[in-house]
């Protein structure tokens, strides 16, 4: 399958696919995957080849985030009100090779927030294990959680990640004051 959109309709995109509209705003679209099998579960455990994704401006619901993240951004951003979270962009790209999608770069970025990292999705069995960095911005400061997210595609778990923490911490204790990175 090969398919090239320029300019996406998220909202309506989700809506046909019979999918909640999560994300609304304008996307480019770019998948070249091949797989075969007698279902779309056998298709999707041997597809091989790129999705990438890139979207510009719009908005995504913040139900997303779950309700801590959520939460905490209502408390320390003023652009953050109702369930429209302000999107300044949005990139994803899927490397997949018999049915292993390599996914990296994620970036999200808005104004109270951003993540970013990979990980990999089973497709076949429908998993994720992705490892983000979550940033909020306070008072012109980054403050970054790392968040582990695992188990089904469709109903994915995050949890505080302490052992990226802890390597986070210290390699910034380790680096000079120059080089730590965010």
């Amino acid at each position: 399958l090969k398919l090239t959109g320029p300019s996406l309709a998220t909202a309506k995109l989700l809506g046909f696919l019979g999918i909640a509209p999560l994300v609304d705003g304008t996307a480019q679209l770019h998948v070249d995957v091949a797989g075969s099998g007698a279902s779309p579960h056998a298709v999707a455990g041997t597809l091989d080849g790129t999705v990438g994704l890139a979207m510009a401006g719009g908005s995504f619901d913040s139900r997303l985030l779950g309700p801590t993240l959520n939460t905490t951004l209502r408390l320390t951003s003023g652009s953050f009100t109702g369930t429209a979270t302000p999107l300044r962009c949005l990139a994803v790209r899927l490397d997949i090779a018999h049915g292993v999608a390599k996914v990296a770069p994620l970036v999200i970025d808005s104004p109270g927030f951003d993540v970013s990292g990979g990980g990999s999705a089973l497709l076949g069995d429908e998993t994720l294990a992705l490892l983000l960095r979550r940033n909020l911005r306070l008072a012109g400061a980054g403050l970054g959680v790392p968040v582990s997210v695992t188990g089904p595609i469709l109903a994915p778990r995050a949890s505080p990640d302490g052992g990226a923490a802890v390597a986070g911490l210290a390699s910034m204790a380790t680096s000079p004051i120059g080089d730590v990175k965010g």
